[in-house]
C-alpha cells in the first residue's frame, strides 16, 4: 500500500555531511598535510556512511498502517549504525595506524553536528 505521507528530505543531511567532510578534509590538507586530510576524510565518512544506512532503513516504512514496521526498521537501523561505526573505526585504526586522531575526531564530530543542526537548514 502506498503511503500518502511524504518522506521528509532526510537524505539532504547525508549530502551536507559529505560536503562538510570534504571541506574539512581540504582544510586539513592545506593546514597539516596529506595524512591529516585522509584521516579527516575517513573520520567524516565513518559517521556519514552508517548514518546513510540508518536513514534508508528508518524511512523505509512510512504511514500509520506501517507503524510496527517503521519502529522495527528504526531499531534495526540504529543497531546497524552503531555496529558499522565501530567496525569502521576498528578498520581505520587497524589499516591506517598513522591516522591523525585530531583530524579523525574533528570531522567525525562535525558530521555528527550536521544531524543535530539539521532542523536549522532543512525544512521538514
Amino acid at each position: 500500500m502506498q503511503s500518502t505521507i511524504p518522506t521528509p528530505p532526510v537524505f539532504r543531511i547525508i549530502i551536507v555531511q559529505s560536503i562538510i567532510t570534504c571541506v574539512i578534509a581540504s582544510v586539513f590538507f592545506f593546514a597539516a598535510g596529506e595524512v591529516a586530510a585522509i584521516s579527516s576524510f575517513f573520520g567524516g565518512m565513518i559517521y556519514t556512511v552508517p548514518n546513510a544506512y540508518f536513514v534508508k532503513k528508518a524511512w523505509q516504512h512510512v504511514g500509520a498502517s506501517q507503524a510496527a514496521h517503521a519502529v522495527q526498521s528504526f531499531y534495526k537501523g540504529v543497531t546497524w549504525k552503531m555496529l558499522l561505526s565501530a567496525a569502521l573505526f576498528g578498520l581505520l585504526f587497524k589499516s591506517y595506524p598513522q591516522a591523525d586522531l585530531i583530524a579523525v575526531f574533528t570531522t567525525f564530530m562535525a558530521a555528527m553536528m550536521c544531524n543535530i543542526l539539521a532542523p536549522l537548514y532543512i525544512k521538514f
